[in-house]
């Protein structure tokens, strides 16, 4: 008895002391400004997403369809630690992507709480970050890969060649390294590090997300809650080629408009957090204030798109593409413009429908409901989450994402 209440008071010690921890410490504000800046490589890099968002100025039609498309992204995870499979479980990997789409898309629930003075600049992307289902040799594939211990992958270069014999191509599939000791320095609680669309990054298959899996998650080893998962959605905003809402000096520090500078990381929420001469827009997911995460806001939501359009995005999103990585159940979901939109709607776990024949998707591509001929179907029996919904009408066939919430 005495043992089982010592390894109770240690594993609670342990958890209240990560807890502890909990802050933002992205490294992407310690990466050289020479890797992004003024290498000629990387400025041109720059000089294709700014030349995708001019264009988006000039041809807003052109803007309009690429928003309205939806993007699916195959991922891959690579898990180093002692006993990884047991530490950080597929469902953990899963349940980390589910919080991002959910972020993206703007699902989540505290969204009608976002400081009144922003709200109306709030935005989603419609984008999935699946995980993989063929590997780059066309094998079955979880999408996570399991490794021994390691450290340091998020050190600029310093484990480039360890890192790419880990890879899997960076033009089919997004490379996430999940690890404790992002940086080799004997430090647990950095969050993580994100690397923008970068040409010489990818062709030399270094392009990635270092993530630490304390807060990968709702499960598994994760210890953060709801708020602070949003963390991995801060790097995808990276890997997207977002920078921070601070900095700068009150400059404009991220170059996107409708985000107000602030001279201070993470400055606090609200109606009272006041920097620079005004307010912040402290619950974007760009700054550091992980308590309340909430929005990204249109300007940032088009660089994005222009972002998605980069050599170095672009392909992962072709729908020959995700057949290669076993996820060709989502080619096609891409709205067009000009069809007649097929009525599906979710009220009350109840989904509604005017289409002849619709399959419902979970996010790893398996079949959870076949129906055809039934205008009204009851989602009771299919636990909370994201799904795709295939829906097709009078030869036309058209994808939505729902979301099924369970009281």
């Amino acid at each position: 008895m005495k043992k089982i209440l010592l390894s109770i008071i240690l594993s609670t010690s342990f958890y209240l002391s990560c807890l502890a921890q909990l802050q933002v410490k992205c490294g992407n504000s310690n990466i050289p400004n020479s890797n992004f800046r003024n290498n000629n490589v990387a400025k041109g890099d720059i000089l294709i997403i700014d030349s995708v968002k001019n264009s988006f100025i000039q041809n807003p039609q052109k803007l309009a369809e690429a928003t309205n498309a939806t993007y699916i992204i195959p991922v891959v995870f690579h898990v180093f630690a002692n006993n990884a499979q047991a530490l950080v479980p597929v469902n953990q990997c899963q349940s980390g992507l589910d919080k991002i789409n959910e972020d993206f898309n703007a699902w989540n629930a505290d969204l009608n709480t976002i400081d009144p003075e922003f709200a109306p600049l709030a935005s989603s992307l419609k984008i999935n970050f699946v995980l993989a289902q063929k590997d780059i040799n066309g094998n079955p594939t979880t999408g996570v890969n399991y490794h021994p211990v390691d450290s340091g992958f998020g050190s600029y270069q310093v484990m480039d060649n360890i890192i790419t014999q880990y890879a899997w191509d960076n033009y089919k599939y997004m490379n996430i390294y999940i690890m404790l000791d992002l940086f080799g320095d004997g430090v647990n609680n950095n969050s993580g590090i994100a690397y923008p669309p970068n040409t010489w990054n990818s062709d030399n298959k270094v392009d990635r997300i270092v993530y630490n899996y304390w807060y990968l998650g709702n499960t598994g080893s994760s210890i953060a809650d709801g708020e602070f998962q949003s963390v991995l959605t801060h790097e995808y905003g990276h890997w997207l080629g977002l920078g921070h809402t601070f900095g700068g000096n009150c400059n404009d520090a991220d170059g996107i408009a409708d985000t107000p500078p602030s001279d201070v990381a993470g400055g606090g929420c609200g109606p009272n957090a006041n920097h620079c001469g005004g307010n912040i827009n402290g619950e974007n997911y760009m700054d550091y204030n992980a308590s309340c995460y909430k929005m990204y806001t249109q300007g940032q939501i088009t660089a994005m798109i222009a972002a998605l359009q980069h050599p170095t995005r672009f392909p992962l999103w072709q729908q020959s593409n995700l057949i290669a990585a076993g996820l060709g159940q989502y080619v096609g979901i891409k709205k067009n413009i000009d069809k007649q939109e097929i009525k599906c709607v979710v009220n009350d776990n109840i989904l509604y429908t005017d289409a002849e024949k619709f399959f419902i998707y979970d996010l790893l591509g398996n079949i959870v409901v076949q129906q055809s001929s039934c205008h009204s179907y009851s989602l009771s029996s299919i636990a909370s989450g994201v799904y795709i919904v295939s829906l097709e009408k009078e030869g036309q066939q058209q994808f939505k994402k729902i979301t099924v919430l369970k009281q």
